[in-house]
């Protein structure tokens, strides 16, 4: 087998082509443009399959493939207090598709830690209790809420991003429990008074944050009872009325 791969058998640094800072898996989140987790897989796999050595880049999709089917752990490092790991794309993006990746290759799902050194004491927890920790300092916080509307426009857009980012966790990983969505759409939507100020803020991230939550029931995400699904496209269509 090594004669066969020759030196992609040493292969072990893979990532985007150089012409690429990232995947393409960000554009069909945010677009929704993706029919089910296999066409993230896709994405994933086409983008971060180029093999780095010394003096050349190299796309090989069926080494890269092979190497996934080993791994059993994937982790990812919090090294500062800054972000968590619902504040960036990017820790869905790679974290989260490199996980669904090799589930997909393996057959079954790997681990997912997130290694917290943030801290003297390093702590290690499994991407769920990173996920709800995230949510319920940001997300779901009324401070941290308070300190992003006080910026127009670019508030509610921040906070939209954060549901986009829950909703591409629960595709790629799993590990978003449907609670969380119902604190979101509780907190956010559902209450009506806080549904204003992200109007007055950014109606058109409010519409999105809406959006999001019924594509994550669409999905099966969420699951959420009909009567408060109901309740909620009707607050999109009363909002879409609103805006135009």
């Amino acid at each position: 087998m090594k004669g066969e791969l020759k030196d992609f058998a040493l292969a072990r640094i893979f990532g985007p082509s150089p012409t690429e800072y990232a995947t393409s898996m960000r554009t069909l989140v945010e677009s929704s443009a993706w029919k089910d987790e296999k066409d993230l897989v896709k994405s994933y796999d086409d983008s971060m399959s180029y093999a780095y050595f010394k003096g050349r880049i190299e796309k090989n999709e069926k080494i890269f493939s092979n190497l996934l089917k080993s791994i059993d752990i994937v982790t990812q490092e919090r090294d500062n207090t800054e972000y968590e790991v619902t504040d960036l794309d990017h820790y869905y993006e790679f974290l989260g598709g490199l996980s669904r990746t090799v589930q997909d290759k393996r057959g079954e799902k790997a681990e997912i830690l997130v290694i917290d050194s943030t801290e003297e004491e390093v702590v290690v927890d499994d991407l769920k209790i990173a996920i709800e920790r995230a949510t319920r300092t940001r997300t779901l916080n009324p401070i941290w809420i308070e300190g992003m509307l006080k910026h127009d426009f670019h508030g509610a857009k921040k906070i939209k991003d954060r549901v986009e980012y829950l909703l591409a966790f629960a595709a790629t990983t799993g590990k978003v429990e449907s609670w969380v969505f119902d604190k979101v759409a509780d907190r956010l939507i559902f209450d009506e008074g806080m549904r204003n100020r992200l109007k007055q803020n950014n109606p058109y991230a409010t519409m999105k944050i809406n959006e999001l939550l019924l594509e994550s029931a669409r999905r099966g995400y969420w699951k959420v009872e009909k009567e408060r699904l109901k309740h909620l496209q009707n607050i999109i269509l009363k909002m879409e009325g609103d805006i135009e």
